[in-house]
């Protein structure tokens, strides 16, 4: 399911787009159809085609399509809101072009999308389909131009109203936020221990103090009753007041595990009335919830999902015990230690929207209009009614566009914080991020631009719809590091991440940072820079799959950029799907291969280009082909190559997903 994730022109809003050439004659204009359902907006573009013109083309500079494949491969898409008397079927075309374009057709014509006029009397919402690729050599991440052909081949004259133009994309995966502690050991627990326990709970040092998961001081140490087949460790609770959230999914359950029981090993929560007692099962059992460890040696971060409601209808808002269950209906005496048992909540959802815009200053104190070129910066959002440290919600803001967004805000007063802190902060805090700071000036410098708070803080008022606010840096000191790309790729073995840079300049090294929810990211890894160089470079980093990833759905990874003055920025955040679907890529037949040619199958999950590249044993490359598979079985036919190579190594590689195979000669 696609949503809207930007605007390039509506024409009642700053544009992201700048028209820079016509055939025809653009205008904006009052809406014809103010009350029409699809669009009621007040202003829309008419456009007059160019009847001597075959080709009529409307041209607008774009710097908000970081990669055009996105929209070549569906992830993204065009939506635009079309009224006009032209013939049903009338084809409007929407062609992206990369910087190459001043030649001739189809120089740099990255990609082009199709849809087509179906009504004559109302406003109608197109959505616009990928057609194909004039330029195969066109690269995606230097989309420079959109360009708008209305009925393109043929000498037309009609008029088109058009309006929000829009990228739509696939929603982020739902945000889950930390919004209670029940019990950590280290401070005072939201629920209390009962003695009616059947095992033994202690408080104990942690047994493993350096880890990347749980590095707190105390922790619980629960050793399991052998003789009770269902051992039960009881836990009053007045803090639960709703308990249907964590039925419905709205509120999870999240519990930091270290055992040495064997992988599998189910963990349940069960939230309790005072109904119930020790001989009355099911009566009182409002809900279960489990968990099942994936290791058997380290700290785990376990999320606990809803599985039945064992006494049917209970007042949600009568629960006043919480039982864990460890390994339930076996009898073993395992040792459990446990901490950080927390409450995760969804963002709430209601219909209020507030984005907006982080700019540069790159024209000497002036404030031009230049969106945020670097990672690192984030905006806090804090309802009127929240006076803790923790923000409702906090949200990176994208490099290259500067662009943020808030979705689903209830109504209220809130205040919006620039911050470098990922985690959320209550004042703004930028430490030279990328070479920019505040602008130490009043607001209101930016003219059209929009609100313009460049005190790095600004309090609105939400009632409904959309609400823009806007922010400025100024530029201080030059970037240590100009990261051109920051992508990844699954793998077999795990996710492999990818970084191209355009210089380094007294840098130090790179940081890879993971998370499971894009709120706290852990180091994973160093990779050390070149320190001082102008030269492009290119570097990767393995994140190797364990027992953990194989039960995750997913991970967002972000760089760390440090300078040798321990100053740092940050990369935009990407977010890799480990379960995603794959292709398949079997092994060499035969292996050995005494002729010259092997077969390997390829189950591919969609028609697609395919990179076969090969290396011999010491990493030095070979040769490499392209192949374009169906979606389905593919019997690949591949020669071996002659030369002094008793083993090569094979790389099969597309848009998505990279896997490895030998052929022994």
């Amino acid at each position: 399911v696609l949503a809207k994730c930007s605007s390039f022109e509506n024409f009642d809003d700053i544009a992201t787009v700048t028209e820079v050439f016509k055939t025809g004659v653009l205008t904006e204009e009052i809406n014809p159809l103010p009350l029409d359902p699809i669009n009621n907006t007040a202003k829309v573009g008419k456009y007059i085609r160019a009847g001597t013109s075959q080709y009529d083309v409307l041209v607008y500079n774009v710097s908000t399509i970081p990669n055009g494949d996105d929209y070549k491969n569906g992830v993204k898409k065009f939506y635009m809101d079309v009224y006009t008397q032209a013939p049903i079927g009338t084809e409007i075309l929407l062609q992206l072009e990369t910087s190459d374009a001043s030649g001739g057709y189809p120089a740099g014509r990255h990609s082009r999308y199709n849809a087509f006029v179906t009504d004559n009397s109302k406003w109608k919402r197109l959505e616009f389909i990928y057609v194909d690729q004039p330029d195969p050599a066109a690269v995606a991440t230097d989309i420079k131009a959109m360009i708008l052909l209305f009925k393109p081949n043929s000498n037309t004259s009609d008029t088109y109203y058009f309006d929000n133009l829009d990228s739509y994309c696939v929603p982020e995966p739902p945000t889950l936020v930390k919004c209670g502690a029940l019990e950590n050991f280290d401070e005072v627990g939201a629920i209390t221990y009962n003695p009616t326990t059947t095992g033994v709970l202690t408080e104990e040092a942690n047994p493993t103090p350096i880890n990347p998961l749980n590095t707190t001081a105390l922790v619980g140490k629960y050793v399991r009753a052998a003789s009770a087949a269902y051992d039960v460790l009881f836990y009053d609770v007045t803090t639960i007041t709703n308990a249907d959230e964590y039925k419905d999914g709205t509120k999870k359950f999240f519990m930091d595990v270290k055992t040495t029981a064997p992988v599998g090993t189910e963990i349940i929560i069960q939230l309790e009335s005072a109904a119930a007692t020790g001989g009355n099962y099911p009566t009182g059992r409002h809900s279960r919830f489990h968990a099942f460890t994936a290791n058997n040696a380290a700290w785990q971060r376990l999320e606990f999902d809803y599985v039945d409601s064992p006494g049917g209808t209970v007042d949600p808002a009568t629960i006043t015990k919480m039982v864990i269950l460890f390994m339930p209906g076996q009898n073993t005496g395992d040792t459990y230690y446990f901490d950080n048992l927390d409450t995760y909540c969804l963002l709430p959802v209601s219909s209020n929207i507030v984005s907006g815009v982080v700019y540069e200053d790159t024209n000497g104190g002036v404030i031009d209009g230049t969106p945020l070129s670097v990672g690192g910066t984030y905006i806090s959002i804090f309802k009127s009614s929240n006076t803790s440290s923790t923000p409702d919600a906090t949200v990176p803001v994208t490099s290259g566009t500067g662009a943020y967004t808030f979705t689903a805000l209830p109504t209220g007063t809130y205040k919006l914080i620039l911050t470098t802190n990922a985690a959320g902060s209550t004042t703004p805090s930028f430490p030279n991020i990328g070479g920019f700071s505040t602008k130490a000036s009043a607001e209101g410098e930016f003219g059209t631009l929009g609100d313009g708070k460049l005190d790095g803080m600004s309090t609105i008022s939400i009632s409904g719809g959309s609400t823009i606010v806007s922010f400025a840096l100024a530029q201080n000191a030059p970037l240590p590091v100009r990261l051109i790309s920051f992508e990844g790729k699954n793998l077999e073995n795990g996710n492999e991440l990818n970084w191209k840079v355009s210089a380094e300049q007294n840098f130090s090294h790179y940081e890879i940072e993971k998370s499971k929810e894009a709120k706290l990211f852990k180091k994973i890894g160093v990779v050390n820079g070149t320190s001082n160089t102008n030269e492009k470079l290119t570097y990767s980093f393995l994140d190797q799959f364990d027992a953990q990833s194989s039960i995750e759905k997913g991970n967002y990874y972000r760089l760390k950029m440090v300078d040798l003055d321990a100053k740092i920025q940050y990369s935009k955040i990407i977010y890799l799907d480990n379960k995603a679907e794959k292709s398949t890529v079997g092994n060499f037949f035969p292996n050995p291969v005494s002729s010259n040619d092997a077969y390997i199958l390829i189950n591919s999950i969609k028609q697609a280009n395919w990179t076969i590249t090969a290396f011999d044993v010491s990493g030095r490359h070979i040769n490499t082909e392209n192949k374009l598979l169906e979606k389905g079985e593919n019997k690949v036919k591949i020669t071996a190559n002659s030369g002094p190579f008793n083993m090569v190594i094979y790389r099969f590689e597309n848009a998505d997903e990279i896997h490895y195979r030998k052929l022994i000669k």
